[in-house]
């Protein structure tokens, strides 16, 4: 692919998503919003300049803005993206008793650490695949963005509410070890190719 064609690919896939995002009203739009915000994330390797890493990142924490923060629904990003609502059934339950109130108000934290926990196994998955192939998931840039969407969507977390609820001090720490444990998983995998001296490399 030449790198005109794979930019306006790119260009293209990020006006179909704004599209969406315009009528993020409608559900009918949630999966294939993700779907299409998750195709920008990787790009071929000549697009060295190009945006749409951002783009889809930016697009995706748009939708768990939306979607999972204040509308409480899964987003699931890997191994195939899907938007998932609440259940009606649940939203009932949740009016009655005291016991069911503080469920509810945990629901929307447990709804923001599915997210981010489906974060991790996105970049994970990058990594194992290019544990197997290394090459191929170079000329997909790696990891690099799903750990753009990684930085932008904990930029975003309400840290304190979420450490505030139930159980959720705890939760947030097994997360951000689960984080540091998925950032280093990427170093080493591009650490021993980034060290290895550059034979007959121009200047």
């Amino acid at each position: 692919m030449r790198e005109s064609d794979a930019g306006g690919d790119a260009e293209g896939g990020v006006g179909r998503v704004l599209g969406r995002v315009l009528g993020l009203g409608n559900v009918g739009i949630a999966g294939p919003a993700v779907r299409e915000s998750c195709s920008l994330l990787p790009y071929p390797l000549p697009m060295r300049h190009t945006s749409s890493p951002h783009s889809g990142a930016r697009l995706v924490k748009i939708l768990y803005g939306k979607y999972v923060a204040q509308s409480n629904w899964r987003l699931e990003l890997f191994p195939a993206p899907r938007a998932v609502p609440p259940d009606p059934a649940a939203a009932v339950q949740a009016v009655q008793g005291q016991a069911a109130a503080a469920a509810a108000a945990a629901a929307p934290h447990a709804a923001v650490l599915g997210f981010l926990d489906s974060v991790l196994q996105l970049v994970n998955g990058q990594v194992n695949a290019a544990r197997e192939e290394l090459l191929p998931a170079c000329r997909r840039s790696l990891a690099h963005g799903p750990l753009l969407l990684l930085r932008y969507v904990a930029e975003d977390v309400p840290w304190q509410a979420l450490a505030a609820g139930g159980g959720g001090t705890a939760a947030a720490a097994e997360w951000a070890a689960r984080a540091l444990a998925a950032v280093s998983g990427v170093v080493d995998v591009a650490l021993p190719v980034l060290s290895r001296p550059q034979v007959g490399r121009r200047r």
